[in-house]
């Protein structure tokens, strides 16, 4: 029989857009993991007032006030321990945190925590602060044959497009073999980079932590292949998807969010038929993966997608800031 367990953890906040997380101390369940900070509520608290004596006991940190975030289940078969998680977000505290239990801490930017090894009953709240809404795809880059002129305009363009804002961003390479394409995949790794923002390839989970990238897009063929999650949970998994049968199978095998697509008609496929708003709702009505809205969409349909149960849009040539 599981046992249950209320714990609860803070989302502390500082002035760079950075989250404070903590490392499981040694000789502890989960030692060495990264965990936003917190712990077990005892007989007669609430959330609010188990997370100011967490913080007290462990960082030396006073909380001062507090909001819900939300509240996550997660189950530890191994354990057999079902585990409440309930979140609260830090309005405002006192103090520098010290590890008084030895543990390290660090303050990360919401696009790099899912980078860490974390329990699972944090892994949730990791994918969740650090997936934007918005899903930038690349439109394919020039061939190597189109010599250096064509490959600087092309990254010229990628800049621009991560300098509005765009925090995820895939590199869609179909017309050329991958491999041929490494030094404008090296490239546009570093440039996306330096704007603190995660890559993806398209399929290659080989190549992406060969490469270090922050990720893999699965096209619908390569899901329909897959039968497991073949990246570790440090790294950025989603699917191309179009119906609710492929939307199941990238939840089964562990991806993180998919695209659903196309919801409007497109350019590239003006005549294809697309779902529209409506059968999009009904598509999203029974997943709890986060899904983007793709075809035909820009940032002004961010409204509309968030009505019909997607978390965001992604796009190609309504995201690209082409010259």
């Amino acid at each position: 029989m599981m046992k249950p367990l209320s714990v609860t953890a803070g989302l502390i906040v500082n002035a760079r857009g950075e989250y404070l997380l903590a490392q499981r101390p040694r000789g502890k369940a989960h030692e060495g993991l990264w965990e936003f900070p917190g712990g077990k509520i005892e007989s007669g608290e609430d959330a609010a007032s188990a997370l100011a004596r967490e913080l007290k006991e462990e960082l030396d940190l006073e909380l001062l006030s507090s909001a819900p975030h939300g509240v996550y289940t997660h189950v530890y078969e191994k354990e057999q321990l079902s585990l409440t998680l309930i979140v609260l977000r830090v309005l405002d505290w006192r103090g520098d945190a010290i590890g008084l239990e030895g543990q390290a801490h660090r303050w990360v930017s919401p696009a790099r925590i899912h980078r860490l090894q974390m329990p699972g009953a944090d892994r949730p709240i990791a994918l969740e602060l650090g997936l934007p809404d918005t899903f930038l795809i690349t439109p394919e880059p020039p061939a190597p044959s189109a010599g250096g002129s064509a490959r600087r305009i092309w990254l010229s363009a990628l800049e621009r497009s991560l300098q509005r804002g765009h925090k995820l961003v895939l590199l869609r390479i179909k017309q050329t073999p991958l491999i041929e394409q490494r030094a404008i995949a090296a490239l546009a790794r570093d440039l996306v980079k330096q704007h603190g923002a995660e890559i993806m390839l398209q399929d290659d989970a080989e190549l992406c932590e060969r490469w270090r990238f922050g990720g893999v897009s699965l096209t619908s063929k390569a899901l329909r292949r897959s039968k497991k999650r073949l990246l570790p949970a440090e790294s950025w998994l989603s699917a191309s998807c179009h119906t609710p049968a492929e939307l199941s199978l990238a939840s089964a095998i562990g991806c993180d969010f998919a695209t659903l697509s196309p919801v409007l008609p497109t350019q590239t496929h003006p005549g294809a038929p697309a779902l529209g708003w409506p059968r999009v709702a009904e598509y999203l009505d029974a997943q709890t993966m986060p899904i983007f809205a793709l075809g035909g969409l820009s940032a002004p349909d961010l409204v509309a997608a968030k009505a019909a149960g997607a978390w965001g849009v992604a796009g190609i040539s309504a995201f690209w800031a082409a010259s």
